[in-house]
């Protein structure tokens, strides 16, 4: 793959210098959703972190001749999901002092629900290197587009699954609900190696409870890896995700629709929207 054109485009817009890393997102689906800005800053990198699929986004980094170093080794059973995280943000600010730029890559959007990329946002300041994130498509998105779920007027309350209950937060039952990452919920290990066994969501199930009836459709969703794929939905109720095993929820997302209605609208606010006076007061036509 040739990268003159990208770099033309951004030429012609005026480059900025180079940082001294690039935490770059995949997408969702790898290589649909790499964007171009991202694809061009890896390709002036020395050397390209990644923790991804083999199969998936490693391969198609190496096909296009990137100097890529897996790290997914660093993710052994049994190891504490927080020190692997720790781990990789030491090698890759450890490495950016002597052998810079430097590339760091990961799935969806790289500052969604990635603690290893705000380790390097955050560390990399404090030693005097310079940090830039290239967004990725990320799993709300394509979750959105799965579900074709609009959100303007409806809104959605999105968590991590087990923080959600740690925090004890208590959801609008009038907004949807997105709980992520529910395939690891209630641990702080990395499950790599390991099988959900039925059960294992019995804690997320009850504290639902407290909001939601037992019927209470909820949506296990995951999006495709591949264009030619659709995406996995599976519904459950409530009263049955505490029995839901690994194969239900490798790689989902907990989708609740809302129990009731909206709240009634503050109509004095409403009629001031469609006050074509009012509209004057706030917006200056054009001269």
């Amino acid at each position: 793959m040739q990268f003159d054109l990208v770099r033309d485009v951004i030429d012609r817009a005026g480059t900025r210098p180079m940082p001294d890393i690039v935490v770059v997102g995949t997408g969702v689906r790898v290589p649909g959703q790499f964007t171009r800005e991202g694809l061009e800053a890896l390709s002036r990198c020395h050397v390209v972190y990644c923790v991804l699929a083999p199969r998936r986004g490693t391969r198609f980094l190496r096909g296009l001749g990137l100097p890529i170093e897996d790290l997914s080794h660093l993710y052994q059973p049994g190891r504490f999901r927080s020190e692997i995280y720790q781990q990789i943000v030491a090698v890759v600010l450890d490495r950016a002092a002597r052998d810079r730029p430097l590339g760091y890559v990961t799935e969806g959007n790289p500052i969604l629900s990635d603690r290893t990329t705000h380790g390097i946002v955050e560390g990399g300041p404090a030693r005097g290197l310079i940090v830039r994130v290239y967004p990725g498509v990320s799993s709300i998105d394509t979750i959105l587009v799965d579900l074709r779920h609009e959100i303007g007027s409806t809104g959605l309350q999105i968590y991590e699954a087990s923080w959600f209950v740690a925090r004890g937060i208590e959801p609008r039952t009038d907004v949807p609900c997105l709980l992520m990452q529910p395939g690891v919920f209630g641990t702080a290990y990395t499950v790599v190696g390991h099988q959900l066994m039925p059960g294992a969501l019995g804690g997320l199930q009850e504290y639902l409870g407290r909001f939601y009836p037992p019927e209470h459709e909820l949506l296990l969703v995951r999006s495709p890896s591949w264009w030619y794929e659709d995406e996995r939905v599976h519904r459950v109720l409530l009263n049955d995700l505490g029995g839901v095993g690994e194969r239900e929820t490798e790689g989902t997302s907990l989708f609740i629709p809302r129990l009731r209605e909206p709240a009634v609208a503050d109509q004095a606010f409403v009629t001031r929207m469609l006050d074509r006076a009012h509209f004057a007061e706030l917006y200056r036509p054009p001269t």
